[in-house]
């Protein structure tokens, strides 16, 4: 059963880092070629794609709750984040997410009466609140 809810918190995890956004690094350019840059990638449209980034953080809350109910402790959820710490470090921004993961299920432990809803709506609105683009107008 243990091995269970750690291998349910591992996928939970790996699954929301992916999530985030990982990808694999950019290949090298040899600097002996002359060809003129890539043409940008089309503009990402920030508002979806913040909106998305909250929507991720909320479902690594919720699941990071069921964990906790589940009785995985904290230290068990920290130990596997940081297992994919090195895989997180290889892309953009990868060690910002693993501190987000980490934030996150200090927050979801630190409330336990949280059940999954209350710990993703948390996540969620904290993450929009960080997010002006998210915000209306005004606010």
């Amino acid at each position: 059963m243990h091995r269970q809810r750690l291998l349910c918190v591992s996928a939970l995890v790996l699954l929301v880092g992916l999530q985030f956004g990982c990808r694999a690094a950019a290949p090298r350019m040899d600097r002996s070629q002359h060809e003129p840059p890539p043409s940008p990638p089309p503009q990402v449209d920030t508002y979806e794609a913040h909106k998305q980034l909250c929507a991720d953080t909320g479902k690594a809350a919720e699941g990071i709750a069921q964990a906790r109910d589940a009785g995985t402790t904290l230290a068990e959820v920290l130990a596997i984040i940081g297992t994919m710490v090195d895989q997180l470090a290889q892309h953009p921004q990868g060690m910002m997410k693993a501190v987000i993961l980490q934030a996150i299920a200090r927050k979801v432990y630190a409330h336990p009466t949280w059940t999954p809803q209350e710990a993703y709506v948390d996540s969620y609105y904290t993450c929009v609140h960080a997010n002006p683009q998210l915000r209306p107008p005004g606010n």
